[in-house]
């Protein structure tokens, strides 16, 4: 077996005996041994025995070869810890092959063992506190990682005993109280104070660990220090950094509220002191609920509750009572938190009076914005209105003074048919009263009497219902829209519009409708949709204006409804000069015009996208191409 093993380029030691291998073991510490059952001075187990109970050769793989296999001797091989167990007769290639499988796993327990090595050396120079390894007899540093040598101030491999760096007492009661009771109960700890070569002193908590041998003998000491004077640097700087917090917190205009899992508060800022009158002490202990009453906060329940999500904006409306029981309107913002492992709340409040002031002025405002807008649009619009109306009531007086003129002269006619008529019954018809009755006939122009009198009535009649139908859309137009909205026929509401507007528009453009007959009624608020349809058209009219001026051309204007889903669209089209690029982004905007001084308010547009997405939950936007035109496309829910 040797020479097999030699011509493998294996180093082979041969003993004769259990204590003569034993003895090889120890002076060589070979890779592997292969030791028979049956030899002189023992047998191979009380020599696997030995092997295993010396620390120096204790993990060295240990193969049995024997002729008589029992289950056994097998049993007993294992319970040494044998690595293999072959039985003879025995060819050489099993043999070479057991050792040659043997080192090749004893070479990857070895690599392994290296990478575990250097990953534990990187974890040792990467600890944030001192560790070392001590001689447990004479306490001289074998290691040292990065953060002791920078704490001790030493070189890479330290020169001098660990007890150097204390002082007389603090090493001698190192060396016959610390190191003592580490060898005897395997740990000691304790803080003591450490001193650099420099001279600086710096108070550490020291942890005496001892590591031993199989044998029980005691082969190291571990040292781990930590820092104190950096732990007790950063408990400063904690104070500080929670001193500041307190007054960032205390500086917030938001009062700030924690409380505990059964919604006790913990904390209080002072804000939230200020808004509610309480002194501090008042305010801790008592419940979330007792502060902050709110029925939306009930129905969300404790903030902290694993099946709320991790942060709830609640609804502005809510009350903060104060502690002379007046109620504070507040918004609330609730945050589950995790403090020291405990579930915390966090309750942020906003007081609302200001803002609810200024709301109310804002509402107050927009109201009577949009008053004095539609009150200008009226004054605008009332010079044509006039004009409209002017000029079938005109042609209604021209027909009324003929139809006077003309039965004046019927009248005469009819006179003297009523003398003929008496002559004949008397049978005294004369030339003369014959010549009279046919000189009336000529006089009045009976034959043009009779084609242009029904011209006439038929004209009045049409002037009648065109002066009407003006009536009737500046009524539609003009009536006060209420609180609610209401379901609205929004075709009939804006070809009223379009008839009140129709003196802006007539001049410089052609209008076309297209209106969906079977789109139904819309919720809205009539007065106010009227109000955003007329200043598109009239927006859409200034447009084609600029573009068809100082020309003998009309441009065209589009009306068009739709329905879309649960939607009902209503697009305004111009061909006018559209949007400039520049001016796009802030069409919508309050007092923004692109209109000459005096022409615009810059309210229209502002006013439209507040009515229409504000008030009606509806959006609108636009469509623009310069030189072509612009088209609005507004939308509206057909739902509450």
């Amino acid at each position: 077996m040797g020479m097999a093993l030699r011509r493998h380029g294996h180093e082979i030691f041969l003993g004769a005996s259990a204590a003569e291998g034993t003895t090889l073991a120890e002076q060589h510490v070979p890779d592997v041994i292969i030791s028979d059952i049956c030899m002189e001075g023992g047998d191979g187990f009380s020599f696997l025995k030995a092997v295993r109970s010396n620390p120096r050769t204790g993990a060295i793989p240990f193969i049995i070869v024997t002729g008589h296999p029992d289950t056994d001797g097998q049993m007993e091989g294992f319970k040494n810890a044998a690595d293999g167990y072959l039985s003879k007769p025995l060819s050489l290639s099993v043999l070479v092959e057991a050792v040659q499988s043997r080192l090749k796993r004893e070479e990857l327990v070895r690599r392994d063992a290296v990478e575990i090595k250097a990953q534990l050396y990187r974890v040792l120079q990467a600890a944030p506190d001192l560790i070392a390894l001590v001689d447990p007899e004479t306490l001289s540093i074998h290691f040292l990682n990065a953060v002791g040598r920078r704490m001790l101030e030493a070189p890479e491999q330290p020169d001098r005993p660990l007890t150097s760096y204390f002082s007389a007492a603090a090493a001698e009661n190192l060396r016959k109280h610390a190191a003592t009771t580490a060898l005897k109960g395997g740990c000691w700890t304790g803080e003591t104070v450490l001193i650099a070569p420099s001279g600086r002193r710096f108070q550490v908590e020291l942890v005496l660990q001892a590591h031993k041998r199989f044998d029980g003998k005691v082969e190291y000491f571990s040292v781990t220090g930590r820092d104190l004077t950096e732990r007790q640097e950063n408990e400063r700087a904690l104070r500080g950094s929670e001193h500041r917090f307190r007054c960032l917190v205390d500086a917030l205009p938001e009062g700030v509220l924690m409380h505990d899992e059964h919604e006790r508060i913990t904390f209080c800022n002072a804000r939230a002191v200020q808004l509610l009158g309480y002194a501090p002490h008042e305010l801790l202990g008592k419940t979330l609920n007792a502060i902050i009453r709110s029925a939306t906060l009930a129905e969300h329940g404790p903030a902290t509750k694993k099946q709320d999500t991790k942060a709830i904006q609640l609804s502005p409306e809510h009350f903060a009572v104060r502690t002379d029981g007046t109620a504070l309107p507040v918004s609330l913002f609730r945050e589950r938190l995790q403090v020291d492992g405990s579930d915390m709340g966090l309750c942020i409040f906003h007081d609302l009076t200001e803002r609810k002031r200024m709301e109310r002025e804002r509402q107050e405002f927009e109201v009577q914005l949009r008053q004095a807008q539609k009150l200008e649009s009226i004054g605008q619009l009332a010079a044509g209105i006039a004009h409209e109306i002017n000029t079938p009531t005109q042609y209604i007086g021209d027909n009324t003074r003929f139809l006077k003129d003309a039965f004046g002269a019927m009248v005469k006619v009819l006179y003297q048919y009523e003398a003929l008529a008496k002559s004949a019954a008397s049978g005294t018809v004369t030339p003369d009263l014959l010549q009279k009755v046919d000189a009336a006939r000529q006089e009045a122009d009976v034959e043009f009497l009779l084609q242009e009198i029904p011209n006439a009535v038929d004209q009045s009649l049409e002037g009648i219902e065109r002066v009407s139908k003006i009536v009737r859309a500046m009524k539609d137009f003009s009536h006060p829209s209420g609180a609610e909205k209401t379901p609205a026929d929004i075709n009939h509401a804006i070809e009223s519009t379009l008839t009140v507007a129709r003196n802006e528009w007539k001049y410089v453009a052609d209008l076309e409708t297209n209106f969906d007959k079977s789109l139904p009624p819309v919720p809205c608020l009539p007065g106010e949709f009227n109000q955003v349809i007329l200043n598109l058209v009239v927006n859409a009219s200034h447009a084609i204006s600029d573009v068809v001026k100082g020309t003998d051309k009309k441009g065209k204007i589009r009306v068009s409804t739709s329905r879309m889903g649960d939607w009902a669209e209503i697009r305004v089209s111009d061909s006018g000069t559209g949007i400039p690029p520049k001016a796009q982004p802030k069409i919508f905007e309050p007092f923004f015009t692109t209109k000459e001084v005096g022409k615009g308010t810059g309210q229209g547009l502002a006013i439209a996208r507040s009515v229409i997405v504000d008030k009606h939950g509806g959006t609108i936007v636009f469509e623009t191409e310069q030189g072509k035109g612009t088209t609005f496309i507004i939308r509206l829910p057909l739902t509450l």
